[in-house]
């Protein structure tokens, strides 16, 4: 059985309470741009869960309402308050109360144990995976399981990485605003959770903030840095579609807002991002 801290799981059965007006726009509360505390909302803004295939409406071919269904493994590289995390707030908000969270290695190996996982997420872990978490993560690539990723050591062990998820990454140390990419088939920054571009990160405890992705076989690009035209790629998916690869983390945006509506970019990025991989809410 996946061992949780029953204060952690408590965060997370509390959570969709607190998110839960995220998925009804109300007009635009008062607060301006830049740091927030709040991935929950008092006066939600026109952004947020949009209508048009967001939660709630079923969207997108027949998809599930919420993603309240979607078993889901979520990898973080830091431990502390994970029911701040970006990553954790989004899953809350999509309906999915108890996500197994993990801190290293050993915790993901029994999280993804049961062998039911239906969304492995893996934002800027502290571990370059070993041998047995290397083959546990490729027998999920091998099943067809959908997996996000974000990394902050591309640049350690690229043959680790590139061989999981086939793209590679030359690091970036300033902060890069992040654009959709120009005829990208899927707008991240728009459903279910609506926020406007660029994607524009706060100073960065990581040295390194982000990294210009190349893909190492077919996939397309989702999102470019410094504009939407740009051959500098900063979201991918490849894979077979089944490889959501960021050239970014969750927390580079955790207390930014730029429209206001009290859901901090981040969280949006990962509303949408869970939403397009895990097939629901949409």
């Amino acid at each position: 059985m996946t061992r949780i801290d029953p204060l952690r799981r408590s965060f997370s059965l509390l959570l969709p309470l607190v998110l839960g007006a995220a998925c009804v726009p109300t007009d635009k509360g008062e607060d301006s741009a830049g740091a927030v505390d709040s991935g929950g909302a008092d006066e939600d803004s026109g952004g947020g869960l949009t209508d048009d295939g967001g939660a709630g409406e079923g969207g997108d071919g027949g998809a599930p309402a919420d993603c309240s269904g979607l078993t889901t493994v979520i990898w973080l590289g830091e431990s502390g308050d994970d029911a701040r995390h970006p990553v954790v707030m989004a899953a809350a908000a999509l309906g999915i109360s108890s996500p197994r969270i993990t801190d290293h290695e050993d915790e993901l190996l029994e999280a993804l144990a049961p062998g039911d996982v239906g969304l492995l997420i893996i934002d800027a872990p502290a571990d370059t995976p070993d041998d047995e978490t290397h083959a546990a993560i490729q027998a999920l690539r091998d099943a067809g399981v959908p997996i996000i990723v974000s990394l902050t050591d591309l640049h350690r062990e690229p043959e680790v990485w590139g061989g999981l998820f086939g793209v590679t990454g030359v690091d970036q140390w300033d902060e890069r605003p992040i654009f959709p990419a120009s005829g990208a088939s899927v707008d991240l920054f728009a459903a279910p959770s609506a926020f406007p571009a660029p994607l524009d990160p706060q100073s960065s405890g990581w040295a390194i903030n982000h990294h210009v992705l190349t893909m190492l076989g077919e996939g397309e690009v989702l999102a470019t840095f410094d504009g939407a035209e740009s051959a500098e790629a900063a979201i991918v998916r490849t894979g077979g579609g089944k490889v959501l690869f960021n050239g970014t983390f969750a927390t580079n945006y955790q207390y930014v807002d730029q429209d206001g509506d009290d859901l901090n970019d981040g969280m949006e990025l990962f509303i949408n991002e869970i939403s397009l991989m895990g097939n629901c809410g949409r």
